[in-house]
């Protein structure tokens, strides 16, 4: 039973330290490609570059607002509409009910 949980727990130890290579090697191998992104001359090097960044940012920020505009718009519209059918079910049940009233005093 004791050779059983030490062999548990040994292969639980070697699969952390395999976890943790491995951890240790993505780190590695994003720090090489961060740095090399660093050194070379990509597009923000370019003041005009980001100047069009920035713009098309600012422009998606504006459709994502409108967008968000109409969704509340439109929820705005369902609730009400929400509203108008319970309110529509309520007329209908007080209708069946007098209405099974008015047939029984016909009779």
């Amino acid at each position: 039973m004791e050779a059983l949980k030490r062999h548990i727990k040994s292969t639980k130890i070697a699969e952390i330290e395999i976890e943790m290579k491995l951890y240790i090697d993505e780190c590695t191998r994003l720090r090489t490609q961060l740095e090399e992104v660093i050194r070379s001359k990509d597009t923000f090097a370019d003041p005009q570059e980001v100047r069009i960044i920035e713009e098309r940012f600012q422009q998606q920020e504006m459709v994502i607002a409108g967008l968000r505009n109409e969704n509340n718009e439109i929820l705005l519209a369902f609730s009400g509409k929400d509203q108008e059918i319970m309110q529509l079910k309520d007329l209908i049940e007080r209708s069946k009910k007098h209405g099974t009233k008015d047939a029984s005093k016909l009779k």
